[in-house]
């Protein structure tokens, strides 16, 4: 839930989501300074109805694409063996999480939005004996998505790309949405031309951090902040079925609300997953991985994650 801290400022707005009147300033944006928050954001606004919030000032899409399209974005996250090993569980655990609401034989046509490298394609190759898989991935940063595309050159999958959702087509089984959502200008409009692009019994998988401004020294450039009961309202807006939606993950604690046992527990397993990272030990990384993160539903989740499947009204808590 949105705590606000009125001494920041008293000013009520509009709620971008809901259209309540007594949204306000929770806190100043969570940044690394000016050098390191180049769209100038400088607050979040949070919503005490629905749990939205939001960065201000808002920059428009037009803003943001021009950002993410010039190198910026990924140039500061390519990280090394670890952060490739971490992406890679995510995309592991997410597969396994959406072929639970999907048909498991025959043909999927998977579209895969704010691709990155690609590695829900590395994973689809791994499984892809069972089910052929086409897979579409929308990555905007032409050097990320050349490289991916040259990687999947000889794997089990047909894999294209493309620069943005009009060069995608339609008729999507599955759309993946990771981590995608907080990044733009109107998650409610952007999530609805989505949803035009599945096939009649398609879903869409959306991932989100969980408010993530409330426990990190640095957001850039997240624009938008969900928590389960705001996505829920997204998907309502969007007229959407919502066939999960929780939080999930375990928030690496640091310092003061971290016990000894729980320090020492997470000391182990960053050692392990490092080493195993370096070394490529797949099998030992993906174990420390899902050890520190553990990827199970809880309230205080790091992430938040749903399944929706639009145009069938929306399901009820």
């Amino acid at each position: 839930m949105v705590s606000f801290a009125p001494d920041v400022e008293s000013r009520l707005q509009t709620c971008r989501l809901c259209r309540r009147t007594d949204a306000q300033v929770s806190s100043e944006y969570p940044s690394a300074g000016q050098a390191g928050n180049p769209l100038g954001l400088k607050t979040v606004v949070g919503c005490p109805h629905c749990d939205f919030a939001w960065a201000e000032p808002m920059r428009t899409q037009a803003d943001l694409d021009a950002f993410y399209s010039s190198g910026s974005y990924w140039h500061q996250n390519q990280g090394g063996p670890e952060l490739h090993a971490h992406q890679a569980v995510q995309a592991r655990v997410r597969l396994d999480f959406v072929r639970a609401f999907c048909r498991s034989d025959g043909s999927l046509r998977i579209l895969d939005v704010g691709a990155g490298n690609a590695l829900i394609a590395d994973e689809l190759a791994r499984i892809s004996r069972a089910t052929r898989f086409r897979y579409v991935g929308i990555e905007p940063d032409r050097n990320v998505r050349e490289a991916a595309a040259n990687r999947l050159r000889d794997a089990r999958i047909e894999a294209s790309f493309a620069q943005d959702l009009a060069e995608a087509g339609e008729g999507f089984d599955v759309i993946f949405l990771n981590h995608v959502l907080e990044h733009v200008e109107d998650p409610v409009g952007f999530l609805r031309r989505l949803s035009g692009r599945l096939n009649h019994d398609g879903i869409l998988y959306v991932e989100v951090p969980n408010q993530d401004f409330r426990f990190k020294s640095d957001v850039f450039p997240h624009v938008q902040f969900f928590s389960p009961k705001s996505l829920r309202k997204v998907a309502e807006c969007v007229n959407c079925e919502v066939m999960v939606v929780e939080a999930f993950g375990r928030v690496q604690a640091v310092g003061a609300n971290e016990g000894f046992l729980e320090r020492l527990y997470r000391a182990f397993w960053v050692r392990v997953f490092g080493y195993a990272a370096k070394s490529g030990l797949g099998r030992v990384a993906n174990l420390a991985n899902r050890a520190l993160y553990g990827y199970q539903p809880s309230p205080a989740g790091l992430w938040v994650r749903a399944i929706l499947r639009p145009g069938r009204g929306v399901a009820r808590e």
